[in-house]
């Protein structure tokens, strides 16, 4: 008795063609699917800015990558590196997070100091940050530190990383998809420290396998920038108030943080 044959199971994307067997296209395709339209929907700030940036984060941002891999048919948690954290992992990423901050202020006033170009966070946003009750603290934390934070890294270190560390070159895939992530946020003055971070949050996803130290990170520096604007913690930190040098006890501190905290970083078995 013949068997009659199995009809084949068509695939979201086709695995065949330019695009299957380009994955720094893949990369690239859904970094401008998300740019461009961003150019267009990010609002201006003022009244309801937040409520419209976590709906152009969650439904752009963090959507776009998520159909990218459904359509090329890629396992999700291979391709956004959604291997669980250890804890350790997950300490001393905060580690390297709070270490970061300060060489960023640094590296803001030399920026400063050498183009002119003012890199510190503008009268408007700072009034965007500032919360005048515990509820709006927390809605400013959720809306302006948390989402982005999940929704840029499943973008930037899940999905393009990890297109492009396909080809094998480590380095190259860490600096350009960094380079991306600074040309995003579409703001020149920041375009350096901004990269400088992207270097940091791809290399703890290289060394971790994880997304989610990245996520960890991100959001603490974000949440950083809305505490100084809405506490006084800023008057023991005067170089966050004023363009003053970082002490440099605290630089070598911090330099020698990222360091320990770096190679502290591993692929370690999840405990069950």
């Amino acid at each position: 008795m013949s068997q009659v044959p199995r009809a084949r199971k068509e695939e979201p994307f086709p695995r065949r063609g330019f695009l299957a067997r380009a994955p720094v296209a893949q990369g690239l395709l859904a970094f401008f699917a998300v740019l461009v339209p961003s150019l267009l929907l990010t609002p201006d700030v003022g009244t309801g800015v937040a409520f419209q940036s976590v709906l152009l984060q969650f439904f752009l941002v963090g959507s776009v990558p998520l159909a990218f891999a459904h359509l090329l048919n890629l396992e999700k948690r291979s391709a956004f590196s959604l291997r669980a954290a250890t804890l350790r992992n997950l300490l001393w990423c905060l580690v390297l997070a709070f270490s970061l901050l300060f060489l960023l202020d640094e590296l803001v006033l030399w920026q400063e100091q050498l183009t002119g170009v003012q890199a510190s966070l503008s009268p408007e946003i700072q009034r965007l940050l500032r919360a005048d009750s515990a509820p709006q603290l927390l809605w400013i934390f959720f809306a302006m530190a948390l989402t982005p934070a999940i929704c840029e890294e499943l973008l930037f270190r899940g999905f393009i990383l990890s297109r492009f560390l396909e080809t094998g070159q480590t380095g190259q895939s860490v600096m350009m998809t960094s380079l991306l992530f600074g040309l995003f946020h579409r703001n020149l003055p920041t375009l350096l420290p901004t990269t400088i971070a992207g270097v940091l949050l791809a290399l703890v996803v290289w060394r971790t396998g994880s997304l989610y130290g990245a996520i960890v990170m991100h959001a603490v520096v974000n949440a950083w920038a809305i505490l100084l604007v809405n506490t006084t913690l800023g008057d023991f930190l005067p170089w966050t108030r004023q363009a003053s040098h970082v002490p440099v006890g605290l630089l070598l501190l911090c330099a020698l943080g990222i360091v320990v905290a770096g190679k502290q970083l591993s692929r370690g078995q999840i405990s069950r």
